[in-house]
């Protein structure tokens, strides 16, 4: 249950409406500041944030991990689930995963793909 101190914090974001909803049936990962989903056509989405804030002694500064979105230089925040150029060496996606800077997906042959910084 979201209490609403909770949701004034960090409020919740609807991603898509209830007729996309077949977009997150295979699977969904989230990383830092991004999520990435596979739909049930073993097609790639990713939506979020590139930049992710880094603490020091002296001030905190935005580090972009270019291409963590994995849609090309310039594309650094996407507020809504969005198709993936071509990846994968055309093969369907079977499984992803996100780490803070990076994301990784496995194509049906089993070969291995990442993106951003990682």
């Amino acid at each position: 249950e979201v209490t609403a101190a909770a949701a004034t914090r960090c409020p919740l974001n609807r991603l898509m409406m209830q007729s996309e909803a077949t977009l997150l049936r295979a699977s969904v990962a989230a990383g830092g500041q991004h999520s990435v989903f596979i739909d049930g056509e073993g097609r790639l989405f990713s939506s979020g944030n590139e930049a992710t804030e880094i603490s020091s002694d002296e001030e905190e500064e935005l580090d972009p991990a270019a291409g963590l979105l994995g849609h090309g230089e310039g594309v650094t925040r996407l507020t809504s689930p969005t198709a993936l150029p071509s990846l994968l060496g055309g093969e369907h996606a079977e499984s992803v995963s996100a780490g803070i800077h990076h994301s990784l997906a496995i194509a049906a042959d089993g070969s291995v793909w990442s993106w951003g910084c990682g």
